[in-house]
């Protein structure tokens, strides 16, 4: 009997832990650091503080850099267009007249 007892405990924490580890498993995957592409023709000014640096490849796109190191690249959505100020903004397209 206390050998059946112990089985039972066994497969309930068993089954806790798988429980959990589905749980936990999509939220950990979230939880990961942004991955940046590799970079090649970008580098980021040895100066203290945040530099914006215009994307070489891409000319709506820019890379945020902070205290030398390059934190983020951040691209302007479709109907939009980059306008480097400081910080940079993503300005609307004007609409064409017909």
């Amino acid at each position: 009997m206390l050998a059946h007892i112990k089985q039972v405990v066994a497969f309930g924490i068993a089954l806790i832990g798988l429980e959990w580890a589905t749980i936990a498993s999509p939220a950990l995957l979230l939880a990961q650091p942004p991955r940046h592409p590799h970079v090649a023709n970008v580098t980021c000014p040895e100066i203290a503080g945040i530099n914006y640096i215009p994307d070489p490849d891409d000319s709506n796109a820019y890379y945020l850099c902070v205290d030398g190191l390059l934190r983020n690249r951040y691209q302007c959505p479709r109907a939009t267009k980059l306008a480097m100020t400081t910080p940079p903004k993503c300005v609307r397209f004007p609409h064409p007249m017909p």
